[in-house]
């Protein structure tokens, strides 16, 4: 997947709520107090903060698709 569009779901305006579909079946939902980061030195890479304190660090080719509403 592109990482272009996972970065436009997250500043979408206003924000919507969506999640990552992951290729071993799980999803991630983001939401408004999730914090989503690109990091500059790994453009394949999404690093997301959720608010009950897990992380997760995912490559472009681990996320299947995007779920939006």
């Amino acid at each position: 997947m592109d990482i272009e569009e996972i970065k436009a779901a997250v500043r979408r305006k206003p924000f919507r709520p969506f999640a990552i579909s992951i290729v071993d079946g799980q999803q991630l939902v983001i939401g408004q107090d999730s914090e989503v980061l690109f990091p500059r030195n790994k453009p394949q890479l999404v690093i997301v903060f959720n608010a009950d304190g897990t992380m997760h660090l995912l490559e472009a080719e681990a996320v299947a698709s995007l779920i939006t509403e």
